[in-house]
This record gives C-alpha cells, sequence and structure tokens, in this order.
C-alpha cells in the first residue's frame, strides 16, 4: 500500500488510554538519546513503537508497524488503543509514502532518476547474504526531513529473511521488483497532508513522486561518425560516469564543474545516457500510487 510508515507527535499533556496504561506500567522500559521511555508495545497487541518524554520538549511519539498493511480507520483505531484523544487531529510527525515497479531494475533507476534541489546522499548494499543478488544496493537522495530511497525489493526479502523469503506467491526473482519510498518528517510534511484527517482528505491530491526527474534513455550505440570527435568522446565518458556513480552523483558533479551547467551538458549529450531496455515505457507513478491508496483509505480499487 502507498502509505508505508506513519509517525504522530502527541503533546504531553494528553493521557494514555487508561485500559493501556494499566498493562504498560508492567512493561520494562528502555531509553534513549532523544526519549526517556521507549517500549515495543506488540506484545500488547497493538502494532506500535511508543516513545514517551521527549528530552527537549516532553512530548511523546508513537512509531506505528505495519502501516502497509493498513487502513487508514485501523491507524485511528490504534491510536486511540494508546492516548485518550481525538485520532484524526494528531499530528503527524513522520510519513512515508511507497510504491513497487516491476520490471524496472535498481541499474535502470541509478542512470536515469535524480530530484532536482536534493542532493545525492548515499548508496549502500545489503548485507552478504544477498550477494548473489544482482542489484542489492540502495539509493538515497534527499536529507532526513525529505528523503528518497530506491532499492531492489528482492534483495530486501534476502537481507531480512534469507534466500528462503523468495518462495513467495508473486513475480519470479528474476524479474526486477524495484521499491521507491519518499520519507518525509515533521517540517517537511506539507500543512494538507498533516493530520489523519488531512491525510485521508487530500492524499488523492498530493503526489508524493512529482519531484522525481527522469532521463529518457539514449541510443544503445551511437555511432562515432554521426558526432563530432569532441562530442563522442565527451558522450562517452559522460555514459561511463553514470553507470558508475549513477545519474544524481554525475549530474551533481556536472554541475560542481560546469557553474551549474549540468542541465545544458545533459540535453547536448542526451544521445549517451544509457540506453533502455527494448520496448521499456517507464510506468505512470501517481497513477499506480493511487490505485493502491484507493484500496487504503477504505474504497475500491
Amino acid at each position: 500500500m502507498p502509505i508505508d510508515k506513519v509517525e504522530v507527535t502527541v503533546e504531553p499533556e494528553v493521557p494514555l488510554n487508561t485500559r493501556f496504561e494499566t498493562e504498560y506500567r508492567r512493561m520494562q522500559k528502555m531509553s534513549d538519546e532523544i526519549y526517556r521511555e521507549k517500549t515495543d508495545i506488540r506484545p500488547l497487541g497493538i502494532k506500535a513503537v511508543l516513545l514517551r518524554y521527549c528530552r527537549f520538549n516532553a512530548t511523546h511519539k508513537l512509531s506505528i508497524v505495519g502501516v502497509s498493511q493498513m487502513k487508514i480507520q485501523d491507524v485511528a483505531e490504534l491510536l486511540v488503543k494508546v492516548f485518550d484523544c481525538n485520532p484524526w487531529e494528531i499530528r503527524l510527525s513522520r510519513v512515508d509514502f511507497a510504491i513497487d515497479l516491476r520490471n524496472v531494475g535498481m541499474n535502470w533507476i541509478r542512470a536515469h532518476v535524480r530530484v532536482p534541489y536534493k542532493r545525492w546522499r548515499d548508496e549502500r548494499g545489503f548485507d552478504e547474504r544477498s550477494k548473489g543478488l544482482k542489484q542489492g544496493k540502495t539509493l538515497y537522495i534527499g536529507s532526513n526531513a525529505d528523503l528518497f530511497r530506491f532499492y531492489d525489493k528482492h534483495a530486501q526479502l534476502v537481507e531480512r529473511f534469507g534466500t528462503g523469503a523468495l518462495g513467495f506467491d508473486g513475480p519470479d526473482v528474476g524479474s526486477p521488483l524495484t521499491r521507491i519510498e519518499r520519507q518525509l518528517r515533521t517540517a517537511q510534511i506539507p500543512s494538507a497532508i498533516s493530520t489523519l484527517a488531512k491525510l485521508s482528505k487530500n492524499a488523492h491530491t498530493f503526489n508524493p513522486f512529482a519531484p522525481l526527474w527522469i532521463a529518457r534513455g539514449g541510443q544503445v550505440d551511437p555511432r562515432v561518425g554521426d558526432y563530432s570527435v569532441r562530442r563522442t568522446l565527451e558522450g562517452a565518458g559522460l555514459r561511463h560516469w553514470i553507470e558508475k556513480h549513477g545519474f544524481a552523483k554525475t549530474w551533481e558533479m556536472l554541475n560542481t564543474v560546469s557553474r551549474g551547467n549540468a542541465r545544458r551538458i545533459v540535453s547536448r549529450l542526451a544521445d549517451f545516457i544509457p540506453a533502455d531496455p527494448p520496448g521499456f515505457e517507464f510506468p505512470d507513478l501517481f497513477a499506480s500510487y493511487c490505485v493502491g491508496l484507493n484500496r487504503q483509505l477504505g474504497g475500491t480499487a
């Protein structure tokens, strides 16, 4: 489902649900650098982690687990099991959106996708259990407050559960399956989706994937005779850099060395961007997002 994760911030004066508080008192509490109490409350039948008494402002946070398998009404009902509150008006402190792309591999994503105004951040591989799978890396673009993640969904399953995780009913492991996620935290969550009520009302008009910039594939094998020697060598260098470092990082490098002229350079050398597979067409992300979202908000596909 498109809404993949939800966290809420609860003001310190909001009390715990009376029934929940009785059971919660018996639980062992941990702490971390930010919260005085950090407790996994799933043993109580509530799929969430409760963090209480922020060391900076005394607020509480509830991090809900498995939101992608819930409807928005389920999230609201979970909130009232923990806090004596109107769940629809509680402020969201984090919301993640996700979409799975079949037949789109991470190699293609690396070579054709960037996010304007957001810097390439990192690229990390899964652990050694996923080395048997190609493309087992995660690409990060943006900051913690507004972050895009791109990764091979098959490799993630192997990393979490071992190779046996691929024996599920679904697309064959040989067919690429790429997950795109966008993580928004408090300061970057638009006002139109800043509470559960607003998210339920306005999610259909908010496109979390709108910032993505998709480059069209270039020529499969650009012919030397069709370009000047200089353009051929520049294009070959561009393709090499994109294949080695990815499109987003290459764009940043070009902007740095050309005083912000990456767009002009890439446009002039567009034929040398790595080619698309035969018959490839990048899917309409927003249309796919809306189909899943309709189910999650309580409608039908």
